[in-house]
């Protein structure tokens, strides 16, 4: 992921990262880092297996924030080592890239994320409602 978009640079603002992987047919297809400020989500899950999977709806729930927009930068690339370590890759392989910004009702930045997919058996569909 590139350097942290101004609005998680103020000084002294913690932040709140955390890494996942994505299944289908219990068949890893997509890993994922995930930013936001820990501002937004005081008291958020400090473990990966207490975060929901249902992430926005988590967000609405707990805290309020409705994603209401999304900002993707999609690409293409091989996959790295930890490609292939976390969605079974044998390389040389290809791998989906998608840089995004999730905004709240008031457009205001919320998550930055970075997911990097295997569209092997499955092509990626990305519906926010």
């Amino acid at each position: 992921m590139a350097d942290l978009p101004l609005f998680f640079k103020a000084e002294g603002s913690p932040i709140v990262t955390f890494h996942r992987v994505r299944y289908v047919d219990e068949r890893p297809i997509m890993h994922e880092t995930l930013t936001l400020s820990r501002e937004r989500v005081p008291d958020f899950p400090e473990r990966p297996e207490e975060i929901p999977q249902l992430f926005y709806l988590h967000l609405l729930e707990n805290y309020g924030i409705r994603i209401s927009a999304i900002r993707e930068q999609i690409g293409a690339d091989l996959a790295a080592e930890c490609d292939a370590d976390w969605l079974d890759l044998s390389r040389p392989a290809a791998v989906l890239t998608i840089d995004e910004v999730a905004y709240d009702q008031m457009a205001v930045p919320v998550l930055i994320s970075a997911h990097r997919a295997t569209t092997a058996n499955h092509r990626h569909v990305n519906e926010v409602q």
